[in-house]
């Protein structure tokens, strides 16, 4: 049996794609950042602030996952805006797209099982 591995164009990704591709990306990220500083804060230590005063226990647990959802957020803001970017202004920047996306030409990929 033989499967074939097909590339995605990069113009073919709508806005709400690259939001819900950025956002999970960003979330699993921040939220492992997130949970480990408020655990770090929960157990005493002085890694969460909120108003130039460090947070302990419990508060400094719901902070630090606030934080996090905040940054990934940002994060994923930033990702859309650079997508949409690249894909409008991409052959004017002379970034070499071709069919398959951005870079060097790549082949499908055949898979036999």
């Amino acid at each position: 049996m033989q499967q074939q591995i097909y590339h995605l164009r990069f113009g073919q990704l709508r806005a709400g794609a690259l939001f819900k591709l950025g956002l999970v990306c960003n979330l699993a990220i921040w939220l492992i950042i997130g949970l480990l500083l408020g655990l770090a804060g929960l157990a005493g230590y002085n890694v969460v602030s909120l108003g130039g005063e460090n947070v302990y226990g419990v508060a400094a647990l719901i902070t630090a996952i606030v934080l996090a959802g905040v940054f990934s957020g940002i994060g994923t803001v930033m990702f859309v805006l650079g997508g949409l970017l690249v894909r409008l202004f991409g052959k004017s920047l002379l970034l070499p797209v071709n069919d398959y996306g951005i870079g060097e030409e790549s082949k499908t990929a055949e898979v036999f099982n």
